[in-house]
């Protein structure tokens, strides 16, 4: 999945050919508790927090525990990214205290990295430093703010997100300053992906906001396998603005996507761009004005329905 949400932010570079405006914003479907809970009061570039509903199976190998051992139960997870190869952190909260602090010690050992176990709550970065120590105070002793008040293009572009998806949103995040972070991006997303630095900067595209669901939750198993992610009816819609004037970005569409293979197509009589991700997920595209959507799911199905429930969502936006 991975791998889908990086080729997503790619496709937003190649689809912003409309005009300036469109994208009705709304009321979007969120995981229980993500506008309310807020971000570490830190700079960031990437932001993402997972509830599920209920707890989810991860190997003890994740952690730097031993194969053998048998898998962690994680209720809520976050992570935080200001430089991709160096400030990342995440704070996850397990089943039980015990699994916490084995944790901490497996990841603690680990060269560079830096883990702190309070109660239940997991607390781990790539490595230490004063960023770091900044966002676990944060998180430790609950000092947050709001992604409205800190980010609010970030909160316009979640609002851009539907509000009837197919399936149970798991997960939602933003990535910010997209040129700064788009090759590591890129290397996610498959070998061989042209510079999307250039890219991004070029379509102005600075924000984007994203969200995870899932049709049958209940089957998610340890691992992220092609099967299990269609079993569970894995998918993601991502959505922007470009700062672009749609007049000197649409002499570009076609050139770019002639590049990357995207082709056009229908979904509930409008048009949208897809194209197959190396047969390991489906993507489909669908712009408003300056606003665009990209979907991916396992399926191609999958992805129409995604795309499906962001064309319902802008027809009855008022």
């Amino acid at each position: 999945m991975r791998r889908a949400l990086a080729a997503l932010l790619l496709a937003a570079s190649v689809v912003a050919g409309a005009a300036c405006g469109g994208g009705k914003e709304g009321a979007p479907a969120l995981p229980p508790g993500f506008a309310e809970r807020g971000v570490p009061p830190v700079e960031l570039n990437a932001y993402v927090y997972a509830d599920p509903g209920y707890a989810i199976p991860v190997e003890a190998a994740a952690f730097g525990g031993p194969a053998d051992a048998p898998p962690f139960a994680v209720r809520r997870a976050e992570g935080a990214v200001t430089a991709p190869s160096t400030e990342q952190a995440a704070r996850l909260e397990l089943d039980t205290a015990s699994q916490t602090q084995a944790a901490a010690e497996w990841m603690g050992g680990q060269s560079g990295a830096w883990a702190m176990a309070d109660g239940l709550v997991l607390a781990i970065a790539g490595e230490p430093g004063a960023w770091a120590d900044e966002v676990a105070a944060g998180w430790r002793l609950e000092r947050r703010e709001t992604v409205e008040s800190r980010y609010p293009e970030a909160w316009r572009a979640l609002r851009l997100l539907p509000e009837s998806p197919p399936g149970r949103p798991l997960a939602a995040g933003f990535v910010r300053n997209a040129a700064g972070v788009a090759n590591d991006l890129a290397a996610l997303a498959w070998e061989g992906a042209p510079d999307l630095e250039q890219a991004f900067d070029l379509a102005r595209i600075d924000t984007i906001a994203f969200a995870v669901y899932a049709e049958r939750p209940d089957t998610l198993r340890p691992g992220a396998t092609p099967d299990s992610l269609r079993e569970a009816g894995i998918g993601a819609i991502a959505a922007t603005k470009s700062r672009y004037p749609a007049l000197l970005i649409g002499t570009l569409t076609g050139r770019f996507a002639g590049q990357l293979g995207l082709e056009e197509a229908e979904v509930e009589g409008e048009r949208v761009w897809r194209r197959s991700l190396q047969d390991r997920a489906h993507l489909v595209v669908k712009t408003y004005g300056a606003a665009f959507y990209f979907a991916a799911a396992p399926t191609a199905d999958g992805a129409e329905v995604l795309i499906a429930s962001v064309i319902r969502s802008q027809e009855a936006r008022s």
